[in-house]
């Protein structure tokens, strides 16, 4: 979806679903969150928001650590809370 300079790349159960089907497991699937996020990016994103919570994030993984990193490269990238927390459910801290 994109509108007046605002673009939805939605990654959903039917998504996940597909690329576990060609081999990705669910932590390899970060690496591509990654790319999302350097490719919005250096395309001019201003912000990204994720609307899902990350879970068992492993720093010996490296998916996860480049997502990190990509994440950490960034200046808005936004993810989903838990209700009634303050924390983030990124589990990248």
């Amino acid at each position: 979806f994109r509108s007046k300079g605002i673009v939805i790349v939605k990654i959903d159960n039917r998504t996940t679903a597909k690329l576990t089907e060609i081999g990705k497991s669910l932590t390899e699937i970060r690496e591509i969150y990654g790319y999302i996020v350097d490719k919005a990016y250096s395309n001019g994103a201003k912000d990204i928001g994720f609307d899902m919570i990350f879970q068992n994030f492993n720093r010996e993984n490296p998916s996860d650590m480049y997502f990190k990193g990509m994440v950490a490269q960034s200046k808005g990238v936004l993810f989903a809370v838990y209700p009634d927390s303050d924390k983030s459910g990124s589990g990248m801290a």
